[in-house]
C-alpha cells in the first residue's frame, strides 16, 4: 500500500491576472509501513490562459503530468491526488508506482 508522503510546491509562475499560472509540484509517494525513502514525482498545475501562451510557443504540448484548473487551488489539489492514489493500490508496490506513473511523471526513472 502507498501514501502521500509529502507535496511540496517547487515553483510558480503568474502572470497579470489570477486566471494565468502555471505551478510546479513535487509529490513524494512511499509504502504506508516505511517512513523513508519514496519515489517522486512531478505535476503541473496549468490554466487554461497560461496552457494558451504555451501553445503559441510549441505546436503541440503532450498532457502527461498536466493539472488544468481555472483557479489555483491548493486544496482541491491535494485531494485530487489522494484519490488517484487511492484507486491506484495495489498489492505490490512497484505495481503501484507503475500505475501512478500514468497520471503524474516519475522523476526516478
Amino acid at each position: 500500500m502507498v501514501e502521500l508522503k509529502a507535496l511540496t510546491i517547487i515553483n510558480e509562475e503568474w502572470g497579470e491576472g489570477e486566471d494565468d499560472f502555471i505551478v510546479f509540484l513535487q509529490i513524494d509517494i512511499g509504502e504506508i509501513t516505511i517512513d523513508a525513502p519514496s519515489d517522486l514525482f512531478t505535476i503541473n498545475v496549468v490554466s487554461p490562459r497560461r496552457l494558451s501562451k504555451i501553445l503559441k510557443e510549441s505546436e503541440i504540448e503532450i498532457g502527461h503530468g498536466y493539472f488544468i484548473m481555472n483557479d489555483f487551488n491548493f486544496s482541491i489539489i491535494e485531494r485530487k491526488i489522494l484519490r488517484i492514489i487511492e484507486i491506484s493500490q495495489n498489492k505490490s508496490y512497484e505495481k503501484s508506482i507503475c500505475i501512478l506513473s500514468k497520471y503524474f511523471r516519475n522523476t526516478n526513472e
